[in-house]
């Protein structure tokens, strides 16, 4: 039985596509309202929550931005580009 390259080339990317979107909605839900409900406490929160909780927005941002976009990408790089990971194909 041959494997059609193509035809799972193309699997790969819809999967990628409903992954991505799949994981973009909790992520934006949860990410979005944590933000804002840190920004009260850092536009009035005194010295010691000021710079705490820009620290935590900043990193919240930083880690959505590393979680939905780069890990897809690498992920792609490295599967689909440089092939450095391989599917083995069945032998029947």
């Amino acid at each position: 039985m041959r494997v059609d390259l193509e035809a799972c080339l193309i699997q790969i990317e819809a999967g990628q596509r409903r992954c991505g979107w799949a994981a973009f909605q909790p992520e934006q839900h949860d990410g979005l309202g944590l933000r804002l409900g840190l920004f009260p406490l850092a536009a009035h929160g005194g010295p010691l929550w000021e710079p705490l909780c820009y620290a935590q927005i900043g990193g919240l941002t930083a880690a959505t931005f590393i979680t939905l976009l780069l890990v897809p990408v690498f992920y792609s790089i490295c599967v689909l580009d440089l092939k450095i990971v391989q599917w083995e194909e069945n032998g029947d």
